[in-house]
């Protein structure tokens, strides 16, 4: 509540961000903030209650408050009760995915030495590639945009097959040789891929690429000390306070680049977005999924079509960039309307369903750290383009493939 009223409304009100009315306004959101929590898992040991955790407390906590305080939409409030109500069964719901029964998946036998050796001649050939078309550069918070853009213009050539190794690279292959080495003690390697993130980030502006190593590390020892719960939450809620310290010790540039990246990145561009996509979308026809690419060639004729993220930069900002937002607006609202969020709820339910099956003869030690960057891909994404470009299908063959590492 204090983040988004003192950093969020007064710095980026012209999203959408509307003030809070009072105090009698926390006393209602509170409880439904905590009511989805009381079905949560006292552990993290799966992929499914890792997600539903961070479903939990990146998405649905935040929603809680921007649903109701998008100044930007005029959705009425008999819907936004609606989308929260669906929203917190379906968050309620995915806390209870991790008490499956596995799936009887029949299990791939690769050498693990040979599967190693693939990521790694993926991942150099990349870089290599990422090198010969592109500079090194230093630049600030200001030109990640144009170093981007840049970015983009210069690997186009290569083809879009390269895109995909590329996005592969830095959500799925760098974390698990990330992980693997941790796991092994090999200091030369972690050290390495870092040196690579901070690299790929020099030539391409992704905050994704900074972010990789700190996320897959935390997650790492988080899992290794077996935290619980409790003191997850009060973790994530201590990443919304960090601003706040650094504004006491006098530290406005650590500050600023802080919130702009967790703050405002994080736990508040993909929320926001949730009714914005839904009014856009009531109003002028739901895309019935049509911003897959393959469920647009075979049911709509491949005709050109404006995704979702340009449709709303441009009716709602006037501007051209890509404004991305959570599996259940993209997949869900802008799809169906309310009805979407419990058919994307359950997909998510498949697919971590698989996950957890894979899991069976591997560590969550391995498993856990190294979905970190896919899962913050896929909360400010579709579900089904971050199992393509977002290295989903990915890690599922790598956890297949790879011999027991229990």
């Amino acid at each position: 509540m204090a983040q988004y009223h003192f950093l969020m409304v007064p710095h980026f009100g012209y999203w959408g961000f509307g003030d809070l009315s009072g105090v009698l306004e926390c006393l209602y959101l509170l409880p439904l903030m905590v009511a989805p929590a009381l079905c949560m898992p006292e552990r993290i040991d799966r992929p499914s209650a890792l997600f539903a955790f961070l479903n939990y407390t990146i998405i649905y906590v935040p929603v809680c408050v921007l649903l109701f305080h998008s100044t930007l939409t005029s959705i009425s409030l008999a819907d936004q009760w609606a989308i929260l109500i669906a929203l917190a069964a379906s968050t309620a719901l995915l806390f209870e995915v991790p008490r499956l029964p596995s799936i009887p998946l029949r299990r791939g036998r690769l050498s693990g030495g040979a599967i190693l050796a693939a990521c790694w001649c993926v991942l150099g050939a990349v870089v290599l590639m990422t090198l010969a078309v592109n500079r090194i550069g230093f630049f600030g918070f200001k030109g990640i945009g144009a170093a981007r853009a840049a970015y983009t213009e210069n690997i186009r050539p290569l083809g879009p097959y390269f895109g995909y190794f590329d996005a592969w690279c830095g959500l799925a292959i760098i974390p698990f040789l990330f992980v693997v080495c941790l796991r092994k003690d090999r200091r030369w390697g972690w050290l390495l891929l870092s040196a690579v993130c901070v690299l790929l980030f020099m030539t391409s502006g992704r905050k994704t690429a900074l972010l990789t190593p700190l996320a897959v590390l935390g997650s790492y020892f988080g899992v290794k000390k077996g935290l619980r719960t409790p003191a997850l939450l009060f973790v994530f809620s201590g990443l919304l306070l960090v601003p706040f310290v650094f504004g006491a010790l006098g530290l406005s540039g650590p500050r600023d680049l802080y919130y702009n990246v967790i703050n405002f990145r994080i736990f508040a561009v993909p929320q926001i977005l949730i009714p914005q996509y839904y009014s856009y979308y009531l109003a002028n026809g739901f895309t019935h999924f049509r911003s897959i690419n393959v469920v647009n060639r075979f049911f709509f004729g491949g005709a050109a079509f404006e995704q979702p993220w340009a449709a709303i930069a441009r009716f709602y900002y006037k501007k051209k960039f890509t404004a991305d937002a959570v599996f259940y607006a993209t997949d869900g609202l802008a799809a169906l309307g309310i009805v979407g969020i419990p058919c994307v709820t359950a997909a998510c339910v498949l697919v971590f369903w698989i996950f957890d099956s894979l899991q069976k003869g591997h560590s969550a030690l391995l498993m856990l750290p190294c979905m970190m960057p896919f899962l913050f891909s896929l909360f400010n994404n579709s579900l089904f383009t971050t199992m393509l470009t977002g290295g989903g299908f990915v890690l599922m063959a790598l956890f297949y493939l790879l011999p027991d590492t229990a």
